[in-house]
């Protein structure tokens, strides 16, 4: 999971020093949501394993 993050710092870093800021915060954009829609659906599915619904 570390080194996710760390390529991604890198990814971002580079597209930061070549695209410019547009590219930087669409990336960055798109790794919140994309880290937001994983703890949702892990949440979900913690809580489901832990208290079934029959």
């Amino acid at each position: 999971m570390n080194v996710l993050i760390f390529l991604f710092f890198i990814l971002c870093l580079l597209s930061f020093i070549i695209l410019g800021k547009p590219a930087f915060y669409f990336i960055t954009g798109l790794f919140m949501t994309l880290v937001l829609f994983l703890a949702a659906i892990y949440f979900i599915s913690h809580n489901f394993a832990v208290a079934p619904v029959f």
